[in-house]
């Protein structure tokens, strides 16, 4: 007995690696792992995507944006966290067709004004991007006129994604606005 238990003992630091290495070569899909190869192309692409998303605010019907965490949770201002789930559409027009969501969370930091900092997910739920993401990180400053972030990642057809991500409040409304999504992105 007391063999066996000092070769667990000694297994143990040379299996944890190995365990920790076959993670970071599998992906969850549908709930299940699965082994993935990890290539890149020789050659890195750019990708040049606009669409738009639709966002209504917390408080109206069918909110897709939500504050989370802050002193009262009704206002949008400083301390204040709000998280959403918007669709990302073709055009501005809410019957265009759905090319996927735009996930995310805006922390208000900022004492003088609304300016925020800002992490979304874009996710490509039909067409040829279907399946892959794009995130972005950043500054949101209290401004309506082309505001500049960094793309910092990307899934899919997107790996290793780096680039810039240009957006613009184009309608706004007590309830509602549209912003439009212009994105210059490298991958593999």
């Amino acid at each position: 007995m007391a063999s066996f238990q000092n070769s667990k003992n000694t297994l143990l630091p040379l299996l944890t690696p190995l365990f920790f290495l076959f993670l970071t070569f599998s992906t969850i899909t549908n709930g299940r792992v699965t082994e993935r190869t990890f290539q890149l192309p020789a050659v890195e692409k750019k990708t040049h995507i606009s669409f738009y998303f639709n966002e209504v605010i917390a408080g109206a019907p069918n909110a897709t944006d939500f504050i989370v965490a802050g002193p009262n949770k009704t206002s949008y201002a400083f301390t204040d966290v709000t998280v959403y789930d918007d669709p990302m559409r073709e055009t501005e027009d809410l019957n265009s067709l759905l090319l996927g969501r735009v996930q995310g969370l805006v922390a208000y930091t900022s004492m003088v004004d609304l300016s925020a900092i800002t992490l979304e997910n874009i996710v490509f739920t039909t067409g040829k991007y279907e399946g892959s993401t794009l995130s972005i990180l950043g500054w949101l400053p209290n401004i309506t006129d082309w505001i500049e972030r960094p793309v910092v990642g990307g899934t899919g057809y997107f790996r290793l994604a780096r680039g810039s991500v240009f957006t613009k409040i184009l309608t706004i409304s007590d309830t509602t606005y549209v912003v439009k999504f212009d994105l210059h992105v490298l991958h593999y």
